[in-house]
């Protein structure tokens, strides 16, 4: 058995690229991306739930090739034919005088989705890969790699308040 180790990144999904909701153009996440790439990695996963396009595939395709790069999450319609009900959201906190918002997760349907991930992970020849995830499956999911014999030396996770500040949900 070939041994595999994923470094698990966790960011905003904003961040990801411009078919995500709310899209912020952050040159420094395809900086952190790339540089995790060039460290020796075969491979990305991501959880991209087919929203394209999106940075990390991007950038592998150019550095490691079209094969190399996996979306692990299922789509909103793909989810639903898997039996995987809505499984988290968000609403702001006082719309009438503030920007702030909060987000909720259901544990049991993230746990199917984040199962899905692991067995896609494990069906995948690759030697050390990166994934790519929200930041609400950081550790969760490094758990899970760990508990199926899957190398996981350090989870990151990356948060760029200041740029993030700028977006509002309303929008």
């Amino acid at each position: 058995m070939m041994n595999k180790s994923v470094v698990v990144l966790a960011i905003p999904h904003q961040l990801q690229g411009p078919g995500f909701q709310g899209y912020v153009d952050d040159p420094s996440y395809s900086d952190l991306v790339e540089r995790f790439i060039r460290q020796g990695l075969d491979f990305v996963f991501e959880e991209a739930a087919g929203r394209t396009p999106s940075i990390a595939k991007a950038l592998t395709e150019s550095h490691l090739g079209g094969d190399c790069y996996m979306d692990v999450d299922p789509s909103p319609t793909e989810r639903e034919t898997l039996g995987i009900a809505v499984a988290g959201g968000g609403d702001w906190i006082d719309p009438g005088y503030s920007a702030d918002f909060y987000e909720w997760a259901i544990v049991e349907e993230n746990r199917k989705r984040e199962e899905l991930w692991r067995q896609k992970v494990e069906a995948q020849h690759f030697e050390k890969a990166l994934m790519i995830c929200g930041l609400g499956h950081c550790l969760s999911f490094a758990f899970r790699l760990s508990s199926a014999g899957i190398n996981v030396e350090k989870s990151y996770s990356y948060i760029p308040h200041a740029k993030l500040a700028k977006f509002s949900p309303r929008l």
